[in-house]
């Protein structure tokens, strides 16, 4: 799967996409990949971090909404 970044004004490309692989040998050989040249133009690979943001963001979300419940809780056993 690929997500080609595009500025959304003009629709073209930022020169930036997100691949997804189906396993890690395939993950290990696209890293293997940076620096290499296409058309002539050294590439940049690197892994994603999306994974990791997306669970730190559930996390935070669950935390809040957590907070939020116990903080109500405790107004209304204190009688404001």
């Amino acid at each position: 799967d690929v997500r080609l970044i595009t500025d959304p004004r003009t629709r073209r490309s930022k020169g930036v996409a997100y691949v997804e692989l189906r396993d890690l040998a395939c993950v290990q050989a696209a890293l293997a990949l940076s620096g290499e040249k296409v058309l002539g133009i050294p590439i940049i690979v690197k892994p994603s971090n999306a994974e990791k943001n997306r669970l730190a963001a559930q996390a935070a979300a669950a935390a809040a909404a957590q907070n939020s419940v116990m903080t109500n809780g405790i107004a209304a056993l204190s009688g404001t």
